[in-house]
């Protein structure tokens, strides 16, 4: 599904700019996929000098995600690809950070394989 029909569709809830030599940026659609997220357990770690909070998390159902279009690739978290099983999803891959350590970018969008052999579900 890639050549000149080929259109983004951007389900992140901000713009994105891939970074390959020249800057695309894919404005953000206004609509989000998301996956939930279900606290099954809530404990503390008791360390040397601290006590941090560490929760047992499950995913949950996705939302918003658009059905399959000839022709349109959306691009969506990780997470969101990683839990639904299509090849027309696909997420920011290669991060490009600033100097903060904040991302910037990515230089590549990526897709899990879908099917037996791939991290897609069946």
């Amino acid at each position: 599904m890639t050549g000149p029909q080929t259109r983004l569709v951007n389900l992140l809830p901000h713009d994105l700019v891939v970074m390959n030599g020249a800057s695309f940026v894919l404005a953000s659609s206004g609509h989000v996929a998301r996956v939930e997220q279900h606290v099954i357990d809530d404990m503390l770690l008791h360390l040397p000098g601290a006590v941090l909070p560490l929760a047992t998390v499950q995913y949950g159902a996705v939302s918003a995600l658009r059905p399959q279009q000839p022709g349109v690739l959306f691009v969506v978290s990780r997470t969101v690809a990683a839990e639904v099983s299509r090849p027309d999803l696909v997420f920011p891959d290669l991060e490009i950070r600033d100097e903060n350590r904040r991302i910037v970018g990515c230089r590549r969008l990526a897709r899990f394989a879908v099917g037996d052999n791939g991290r897609g579900k069946k």
